[in-house]
């Protein structure tokens, strides 16, 4: 596939004039152009004197595209198209006894959890809020009747805060490895817009979330995951310093060594928990101001100039960005357009506004919020959760300056440059006309004031007398979280406590205020939490069960093994999630694997050998594909020998078409051992682990047992079951299992030298009998 970019057309061109640009941009023909997609168009309007053109970025399919490739090599601009595919990192190989608790279901718990249910792990959601329907009622009553909610309102619920904004799915972070493509893919498939795949800037609008919202809850309900509203978490449970589970408020406790921390900037009370828990969190620099309303039309000619209004562009939107002299930075964020600002408080006494916008951006006014950047040391010292108490007094003066009834207080902008009371207000959105405001917090005045000449001059001489109608609410301090929690930092001066297994998610320092950030950041943070936060001392601990279990991989080594496993790659792309570790010797080792160089004795630590190999690979535990029309299955019961299994596999891969069962109690098939024996066939042979014996008969209907006294192996009926069990290496099969299953007993024929035939090579003579 070829991807051309900076491609650019007329604003108004007719729908084939694509393909023809395409066509001559790699001077090819008509018929040679197979297939193409848009990945993303967006336009450029920052010349006010130039055409608005469209520009595009395509992906294509075309005849002999190594060749356009070698004769383009000097067009920057025609490259082959990366994978922007996603590839889960691990898969469940067996439903977990103990599954993932995902606390919190705003944007990034949401996908955290989709994503986890999406790899078999069946997360259980514990979300504080209510469901989408019940929240936007409890939402309205805010609105129209000023009543709060404390647990279901605009920050609470299902969704959390994005789901009352502008549905905003772009951030300004790199994103290499297009995990926010994987993002936009589920939207779409929810029931999104198509066109966010492509767009430059692409939303969904509020009254769309909800429905986006719940048909992703349904799907991580149908795929086994609990999603759990009106569960608050209060407390967590601590065991030697590693999380073991949590406390929900009435009491209840939730086992788990796997906890999501999605917490949202509005959980304080969560952060509280935390800290007096021992868990390490710190202040960090955030940002405080208020929301601005223009007219929408103001900002349309501004930005736009003749082109305002052109349905192909909508609303126009902007960015501001203001170094003033005394140091402060000021800047907009989560701009609006033809939107409204809303009462956003989640607690009672308090006043905090936010913007929102439909998909349509039909409404009058534009908003944005205009904040500047305070920091721990200068503006609000005092410990990790100074900054969240600095935000709940300015959020509690608001509530006192509006009139107690979580109407904002307001402003005209040119009075609150000049410091004044203003006598009127221009057009406004439905936070209410509360009365004048220029009591701002000091640091913030001193910031935005000395702005607001930056933002007049961006209106390209629109009538500045328009200022009658712009309006400032106050306060927006929610821009994020003031204090975040480390993955692995103690608290300086006490044993480590409640780190481990513990996973905070979604936070980052900068543009945080996008809903598909948040998502994406779910996507990087479940990623990474079963592979790339594995150190070498957790790499180590593969070599034993619960440890493979715990993080989802096992150990492979040597070169032969290597080799299997880049083989199986190309068969099941999820299994490019493996990381490969060789030593100096191996350094130019080619494959397609992310791969480390260590040092003999840290090699030596990961291989479970006297003599290790210089190569070691931790692969991700996958699921067994689902099973094939003809295929039968060979149920071991409770073999212990890892040796044995290993052989067994290798068999059963040689001849296919066999699918290995193991019960309860067997020995683990990804026990180092049983991967060196097995040379490579457990990534040809589905194998399924756990498998209770009274779950057969739901599967099969016919079964067949290896005995001394039974029939001869070599009839013809041999060939006729589905399933054929294989007992203990010394035990052999309970008389009460075949029974059960009324299994038909079937032997190898032999001179009955000694007691009994290895059962491997039981094993093999059978798989034989059934394929020759």
């Amino acid at each position: 596939m070829i991807r051309i970019t900076e491609l650019s057309l007329p604003l108004d061109h007719p729908a084939d004039a694509l393909r023809q640009a395409i066509v001559r941009r790699l001077g090819i023909a008509d018929a040679d152009l197979l297939d193409f997609t848009v990945f993303k168009r967006s336009y450029d309007a920052r010349k006010k004197n130039s055409a608005i053109v469209f520009v595009y970025i395509i992906d294509l399919q075309a005849r002999g595209e190594a060749a356009i490739l070698q004769r383009l090599a000097h067009d920057r601009h025609v490259q082959p198209a990366p994978d922007t595919a996603y590839h889960p990192v691990a898969r469940a190989a067996a439903p977990l006894a103990e599954r993932p608790v995902v606390v919190g279901f705003g944007p990034c718990g949401l996908f955290a959890a989709l994503l986890l249910a999406q790899m078999g792990l069946r997360p259980i959601v514990l979300e504080r809020g209510r469901d989408v329907r019940r929240r936007t009622q409890d939402t309205w009553a805010l609105w129209r009747q000023h009543t709060l909610t404390p647990e279901s309102n605009v920050q609470f619920g299902e969704g959390g805060a994005g789901l009352f904004s502008d549905g905003k799915l772009y951030s300004q972070i790199k994103d290499p490895k297009f995990y926010g493509r994987k993002v936009m893919q589920e939207f779409v498939r929810a029931g999104a817009p198509a066109e966010i795949l492509y767009v430059s800037k692409p939303h969904i609008g509020t009254f769309r979330l909800t429905g986006v919202v719940t048909a992703m809850r349904q799907e991580i309900l149908a795929l086994g995951g609990e999603v759990r509203f009106e569960s608050r978490v209060t407390d967590l449970l601590l065991d030697d310093g590693q999380i073991e589970g949590v406390v929900l408020a009435d009491g209840e406790e939730i086992r788990s060594r796997h906890v999501v921390l999605a917490l949202g900037h509005s959980a304080r009370d969560s952060f509280r928990m935390l800290h007096r828990r021992g868990v390490f969190i710190e202040a960090k620099p955030f940002a405080i101001g208020f929301r601005i309303e223009h007219p929408q039309s103001l900002i349309d000619r501004a930005r736009l100039g003749p082109y305002a209004g052109h349905p192909a562009l909508g609303a126009a939107d902007y960015k501001l960005v203001h170094h003033a002299s005394n140091g402060r930075a000021v800047y907009s964020f989560c701009m609006c357009p033809g939107g409204t600002v809303v009462a956003a408080t989640s607690e009672p006494g308090r006043v905090v506004t936010n913007g929102m916008s439909q998909y349509s951006r039909k409404e009058r006014n534009a908003n944005a919020g205009i904040v500047v950047g305070i920091t721990p040391a200068e503006d609000f010292p005092g410990g990790p959760l100074a900054g969240v108490e600095l935000q709940e007094r300015l959020e509690s003066q608001a509530y006192e300056l509006g009139g107690r009834d979580y109407c904002a207080p307001g402003q005209l902008v040119g009075d609150f440059v000049r410091g004044v009371a203003s006598a009127t207000f221009g057009e406004r959105s439905r936070v209410g006309t509360a009365i004048l405001c220029h009591r701002c917090h000091p640091r913030s005045a001193a910031g935005v004031r000395p702005a607001d000449s930056r933002l007049r001059s961006r209106r390209r001489g629109a009538d500045r007398r328009r200022d009658a109608h712009v309006v400032t609410s106050a306060r927006d301090t929610r821009r994020h979280e003031p204090a975040e929690s480390q993955r692995a930092r103690p608290v300086p001066g006490r044993r480590r406590r409640g780190l481990r297994r513990r996973h905070p998610v979604g936070r980052r320092r900068r543009h945080q205020d996008r809903r598909g950030h948040r998502a994406l950041d779910a996507r990087r943070d479940t990623a990474r939490g079963r592979r790339a936060a594995m150190n070498l001392d957790d790499v180590a601990k593969l070599q034993q069960k619960k440890y493979r279990e715990q993080f989802g991989h096992f150990l492979i080594e040597g070169e032969h093994l290597i080799l299997e496993l880049q083989q199986a790659a190309l068969r099941e792309p999820a299994l490019l999630g493996s990381r490969l570790y060789v030593t100096a010797a191996h350094a130019d080792w080619q494959g397609p694997l992310e791969t480390r160089v260590i040092s003999e004795r840290q090699m030596a630590r990961l291989s479970d050998t006297r003599a290790p190999q210089g190569l070691v690979a931790v692969v991700p535990l996958l699921p067994p594909p689902a099973p094939r029309d003809g295929e039968r299955a060979f149920y071991l019961h409770e073999i212990q020998d890892p040796g044995n299994l290993g052989t067994l596999l290798r068999s059963l891969a040689w001849f296919g078409g066999l699918r290995c069962l193991l019960s309860p109690g067997s020995v683990d098939p990804y026990n180092p051992k049983a991967v060196r024996a097995s040379m490579g066939a457990l990534f040809h042979v589905p194998i399924e682990t756990g498998v209770a014996l009274d779950s057969l008969p739901a599967r099969y209907a016919r079964f067949a047992c290896l005995d001394l006294h039974g029939s001869p192996m070599r009839s013809a009926a041999f060939r006729g079951f589905d399933c054929y069990l294989f007992g203990n290496e010394a035990r052999g099969l309970p008389p009460d299992v075949s029974a059960r299953l009324h299994a038909h007993a079937f032997t190898v024929p032999g001179c009955g030298a000694i007691e009994s035939m290895n059962l491997a090579s039981v094993a093999t003579l059978c798989a034989y009998e059934l394929t020759r």
